[in-house]
């Protein structure tokens, strides 16, 4: 029972990521084709990522369902009330509230048009959702998960065996410890996607420093690095906190 539970939930794991990481690409590059004047790709692009956000909430409800399954099965979730009662109860709600939020932060069909106005600066809707999407980046750690052969029947098995609760987060952490080129790989990502968003976030403002992405990534690489030239520094209110997480995460 607990390997197909396994199974139907990878399943809806690689499923919901899929569609989210689909998503990411159709928002930047509808953003990116709107950055170059092109008219109509935009608005398509955006009215094409409507039915993908809806693909991905469903698909993160079923990977939600199958772990919570899992839960009941193991007697780890309360079984008390309806289906919904034992979910809400669950210390799954929370995650899944969380992922549904970053879910629906996507760009409009006509969000374009809708101005922000930050700290003396005026940004389009749209570009502040492109940068949200970015948030999905964090379903990369489930696939991990699910590709490290550690959440099986036999691993939870021995887990209880040596009084170790085997959960994502757990086998993350061995992955950190054990995996240095994947490790690597990952701070490359993350270089990557903070440096993208600290270029959407500056080119809007004629004053700054950051005009192109290899000024983005030199930026990013130096605060990350807690070196701090100086040369180069974001001046809107969204890219100073992007700088900020870029040092946090240094």
């Amino acid at each position: 029972m607990f390997e197909t539970l396994y199974q139907v939930r990878a399943k809806w794991c690689y499923f919901h990521f899929g569609a989210g990481m689909l998503g990411v690409v159709l928002s930047v590059w509808s953003l990116e084709a709107e950055q170059f004047g092109v008219v109509m790709i935009p608005l398509v692009l955006r009215i094409l990522n409507f039915p993908i956000t809806v693909a991905l909430v469903y698909g993160l409800y079923k990977y939600y369902r199958a772990e919570g399954k899992f839960l009941e099965a193991t007697g780890q979730a309360i079984a008390a009330g309806s289906t919904w009662q034992r979910f809400h109860r669950s210390p799954l709600f929370s995650d899944f509230v969380t992922d549904v939020i970053i879910a629906v932060l996507t760009p409009l069909p006509f969000g374009g048009s809708i101005t922000i106005h930050l700290k003396h600066t005026n940004f389009s809707l749209d570009t502040l959702l492109t940068v949200a999407t970015f948030l999905r980046t964090k379903y990369i750690f489930r696939v991990l998960v699910e590709l490290s052969g550690f959440r099986t029947e036999t691993s939870r098995l021995y887990g209880q065996l040596n009084h170790v609760r085997v959960d994502n987060m757990m086998v993350i952490k061995v992955i950190i410890g054990n995996d240095i080129k994947l490790v690597s790989m990952g701070c490359i990502l993350f270089l990557l996607e903070l440096s993208y968003t600290v270029l959407v976030c500056e080119r809007v403002d004629d004053s700054g420093s950051i005009h192109g992405f290899e000024d983005a990534i030199w930026c990013i690489l130096i605060t990350m690095s807690t070196v701090g030239y100086g040369d180069l520094y974001p001046v809107t209110l969204p890219g100073r906190i992007v700088a900020l997480v870029a040092a946090g995460s240094a």
